[in-house]
C-alpha cells in the first residue's frame, strides 16, 4: 500500500524531494573539483572554507548575520536561536522545487481525498494540520541546520596555520596584513627553521613584500611553480625553507589514489608486504608521476642486449637486495632465539640448490631434443 501510495497518489511529492536534492547539492561542487586538483591549493584552503560555510548559511540563516562576520563568530553562531533563521517560507528550496511546491497541492488533493473514500487505513496520522509544502519547507529548515551544525563543528575556520596560508598567495604579497600573516608561518614549522633564524626570516619577509623583482602572476598560475622561480633566484633561503614545508601539505586526492594503489600490490599472496617496501613503492610511483612519465618510458632501451645499462640503478638495486637478505638473516635469528627460550627444538629447512638461468636453458634445450629424438624413432618405426 505504501508503494502504491508513492508511486500513484504522491508522485508529486517524491518529485519534490528528488528536485530539492538536486538544486543543493550543487552548492559543493565547486569546492570539491577545486580540491580535487593535482596542484597544492593550501593558499586558497581556508577562504574556499569560508566562502562555502557561508553560502550554505544563507540558505536558512538572515544575510545580515553572515554580512563580514569574521571566522570566529561563524563558528560560534548558534543556529538553534530562531531570531537568527529566516521564516519558513523563504527558506531556500530552489526555483523548480519552488514551482513544483506551487502544483504539488493542487494535484494531488484530489487523489487523496477519493482514496480517502475507500474502505483502507492508510499509515500516518489521518488529519494532517500543516499542507505539504509548509511541511516540506519545515523539514527542509531542520535539515539545514543539522548539516550546518556539522559544517560549524567539522570545518577548521579558526585554524591559523590554515588562515596564514593564505599569505602565500603571490597576488596577496604587498599587503601589511600579509607580510604579518607569513611572518607568523615559522611557529608552524619548528622543524624546518630554528629559533635563531627568525630574525632572518621576519627581514625576509618584508623584503620580499617590497621586492619588484618578482615574477609576473598570470591568470591561471599554479603556486608551486610560481615560487619555484622565487627559490632559484636564492634571495630569501629561510623563508623558501617554510615554503617549502607549505607547500608539502597536499589537498588533492592523493590519500584515496594511494588507497586504490594498495589494492594493485596487497592480495591475498603480498598480505604480509614490509611497510618500508610499500613507502618505496608509493615513492617511487609518485616521482613518475611528477615526471609526467612511467616506467616503461623513463628505462625504455633500443636494444635490449647492446644498449648501455644504467649503472646506478644496477648499484640501488644491489644494495635494495643486500638489505633485504641482511633482514631476513636478523628475523632468522630472532625465531631460532625465541625457540630457544621456550625450549623448542630449532629446525634448520635445508635450502634449495640455487639453479642460474643458463642452467635452466640448458635443461629446456635437452628435453626438448629428447622429445625429438623419441618422436622421430616412433615415426620411423610406424
Amino acid at each position: 500500500m505504501r508503494l502504491v501510495e508513492r508511486l500513484f497518489y504522491k508522485r508529486g511529492q517524491t518529485d519534490v524531494h528528488l528536485s530539492f536534492y538536486q538544486e543543493t547539492l550543487p552548492l559543493f561542487k565547486s569546492f570539491i573539483l577545486m580540491f580535487q586538483k593535482a596542484e597544492p591549493m593550501v593558499h586558497q584552503l581556508h577562504d574556499e572554507l569560508m566562502d562555502l560555510t557561508k553560502t550554505f548559511m544563507a540558505c536558512f540563516v538572515k544575510r545580515e548575520k553572515l554580512k563580514d562576520i569574521r571566522a570566529s563568530d561563524l563558528k560560534q553562531l548558534r543556529l538553534d536561536d530562531s531570531s537568527i533563521l529566516r521564516s519558513i517560507k523563504d527558506v531556500y528550496v530552489g526555483t523548480k522545487t519552488q514551482e513544483l511546491l506551487s502544483t504539488v497541492e493542487t494535484h494531488t488533493r484530489p487523489a487523496l481525498d477519493a482514496l480517502a473514500v475507500l474502505p483502507i487505513s492508510l499509515p500516518g496520522p489521518s488529519t494532517q494540520p500543516l499542507t505539504f509544502p509548509d511541511q516540506f519547507r519545515v523539514k527542509a529548515q531542520e535539515a539545514f541546520k543539522e548539516a550546518g551544525k556539522m559544517l560549524l563543528e567539522k570545518f577548521p575556520l579558526t585554524n591559523p596555520l590554515l588562515r596564514r596560508l593564505s599569505a602565500l598567495d603571490p597576488r596577496a604579497i604587498g599587503n601589511d596584513a600579509a607580510c604579518k600573516a607569513m611572518q607568523r608561518l615559522k611557529v608552524h614549522f619548528p622543524k624546518v627553521i630554528s629559533k635563531d633564524e627568525y630574525a632572518a626570516y621576519d627581514q625576509q619577509c618584508s623584503q620580499i613584500n617590497i621586492a619588484n623583482d618578482l615574477p609576473p602572476v598570470e591568470d591561471n598560475f599554479r603556486l608551486d611553480h610560481w615560487w619555484c622561480k622565487v627559490i632559484r633566484k636564492g634571495q630569501y633561503p629561510e623563508l623558501c625553507k617554510v615554503v617549502k614545508a607549505a607547500l608539502s601539505i597536499f589537498t588533492g586526492p592523493k590519500v584515496e589514489s594511494s588507497f586504490s594503489g594498495m589494492n594493485d600490490i596487497i592480495d591475498k599472496k603480498t598480505n604480509r608486504l614490509n611497510v618500508e617496501t610499500y613507502h618505496a613503492y608509493q615513492e617511487v610511483r609518485y616521482r613518475l608521476k611528477a615526471q609526467n612519465t612511467d616506467a616503461l618510458t623513463l628505462y625504455h632501451r633500443e636494444d635490449r642486449l647492446r644498449s648501455e645499462v644504467n649503472r646506478t640503478e644496477c648499484c640501488y638495486l644491489q644494495r635494495a637486495y643486500g638489505r633485504y637478505s641482511r633482514k631476513l638473516k636478523i628475523r632468522q635469528e630472532e625465531k631460532k632465539e625465541k625457540s630457544k627460550d621456550l625450549g623448542l627444538p630449532v629446525t634448520t629447512q635445508p635450502r634449495k640448490k640455487k639453479i642460474s638461468i643458463h642452467d635452466v636453458a640448458k635443461q629446456v634445450k635437452r628435453k626438448i631434443a629428447m622429445n625429438s629424438k623419441t618422436s622421430n624413432k616412433r615415426q620411423r618405426k610406424q
